[in-house]
């Protein structure tokens, strides 16, 4: 099995990264918008999941400034 340093956060992180409530978090993750896993009944999301999904609303954000120019 490949070794692929996985690093993983917890709902709580989530929240202060995102500046959301652990509403909205999960919601994102049972929507599927961030992606993330289950162990037993705690949530873990990647890192790299996280990065994504900020970046696709970075990426948004700059497209919407362009059209107003």
């Amino acid at each position: 099995m490949e070794n692929n340093n996985l690093n993983v956060i917890s709902i709580e992180e989530l929240c202060q990264i995102l500046q959301v409530c652990r509403n909205t978090a999960y919601r994102l993750l049972k929507s599927g918008e961030l992606k993330g896993f289950r162990v037993g009944r705690m949530w873990r999301i990647p890192q790299e999941s996280v990065q994504k999904y900020i970046g696709s609303y970075s990426k948004k954000g700059n497209d919407c400034d362009e059209k107003r120019k």
